[in-house]
């Protein structure tokens, strides 16, 4: 990162970086029962169970910190630092992974009072062995963070040890479908 001071003590600065995230889900139960149309266009109430989904997140962004610093001179060797600012996460990749767990889709026509299931060429089926993955939508992250630490010489390079916090102001992830699996078996 780069820092420009104003005093000796107070300036601003700007920073490039690269961070990867990466966010693992346990779902023991979920069940939803939701209104759907058919291939024949026929309404039906899609029913999905599912246990023991396991899933994991990828993300990688290139992080643009813009931030005020401080620095205070603490003895000879030993500085105090803090930095706060606003920081612009830009993806670069984002993934989903899901390869445990079981789901099962059914289908309840109220006309006919019947539910059908194990029809896999109609959407309706148990799958034992799940294996969903693929990319995520994104949209660019805000937060505010902020970092107090001390540094330490040594020889010509430094050792900075710092306690950091980030909030986020928005999601990174754009909002998606709220059902586990929707008609016709999209996870």
């Amino acid at each position: 990162d780069g820092k420009c001071f104003f005093t000796p003590n107070v300036g601003v600065g700007i920073g490039a970086g690269y961070a990867t995230y990466t966010s693992k889900a346990d779902l023991g139960n979920y069940i939803s029962n939701t209104p759907a149309v058919d291939d024949e266009n026929e309404n039906f109430e899609y029913r999905v169970s599912a246990s023991g989904i396991k899933e994991e997140l990828h993300l990688s962004v290139i992080e643009i910190p813009v931030f005020l610093t401080y620095r205070k001179s603490l003895s000879k060797k030993l500085r105090l630092l803090v930095h706060a600012g606003f920081k612009v996460s830009l993806p670069l990749t984002a993934t989903y992974n899901c390869s445990e767990g079981m789901i099962e889709t059914k289908g309840y026509y109220s006309v006919y009072n019947v539910e059908f299931s194990d029809m896999p060429n109609h959407g309706f089926e148990a799958i034992n062995k799940i294996s969903y993955s693929g990319n995520l939508t994104t949209s660019t992250a805000r937060s505010l963070f902020a970092d107090v630490g001390v540094s330490f010489p040594m020889g010509k390079m430094g050792l900075k040890l710092s306690l950091y916090g980030s909030y986020g102001l928005n999601s990174v992830l754009k909002a998606q479908n709220d059902l586990l699996i929707d008609y016709p078996g999209r996870y």
